[in-house]
């Protein structure tokens, strides 16, 4: 039953092979030893019944705060496992922790309180560790501070593109004289 009433199935299937009659044993086994279970997965929904494929964790109602509420989907990490991609998750995180401690905020701490957004390390985790749904939806301040980091580097990469074909063909030693010796000192970034 779900939190509504609702019958769902579970079926587990790993094939044919001894191996994959093993496997189903030891997840119903371990189903039957517990009297109230917390199973986990993806519910597929047909006209008459619920069911889950092969949850991804079964687990019995004390091991509850084992079992992930809200997990990230990417289109790109179709086929791995999701322990290895929360795992992946996790360690990127802890290198943008350590990298966003040697950089400084974008954002003054005045302008970030006046918008209600968080810091860009703790945006990062929040949205990619969501702990409720209200975290994880497109007009959360998460997702807005990512949206504003990404459109601000999307018009820095622009301001680049006009330097380089504004002083791509310098010929003349006058013009090589006025020429920026960084992108970062071109009027054109500092007017962006």
């Amino acid at each position: 039953m779900d939190e509504s009433g609702n019958t769902v199935d579970v079926t587990f299937f790993y094939g044919r092979s001894r191996r994959g009659m093993l496997m189903a044993t030891n997840e119903l086994k371990k189903i039957c030893n517990y009297h109230s279970i917390i199973v986990s997965g993806k519910v597929q929904h047909s006209r008459k019944s619920s069911t889950i494929f092969n949850p991804d964790k079964c687990v019995s109602v004390d091991q509850a705060e084992t079992v992930v509420g809200i997990e990230p989907v990417y289109a790109l990490s179709s086929g791995l496992r999701k322990s290895v991609l929360l795992n992946a998750i996790h360690e990127a995180l802890q290198v943008a922790e350590e990298l966003f401690e040697c950089m400084p905020e974008s954002l003054s701490d005045e302008g970030l309180e006046a918008l209600s957004w968080p810091k860009l390390v703790d945006a990062l985790a929040i949205t990619h560790q969501p702990t409720s749904i209200a975290e994880s939806g497109p007009n959360s301040p998460a997702r807005e501070r990512l949206a504003f980091e990404e459109l601000c580097i999307q018009q820095a990469q622009l301001a680049l593109m006009r330097w380089h074909l504004k002083y791509k063909n310098v010929q003349s030693r006058k013009q090589q004289q006025r020429l920026p010796t960084s992108w970062n000192d071109s009027p054109l970034v500092a007017s962006a």
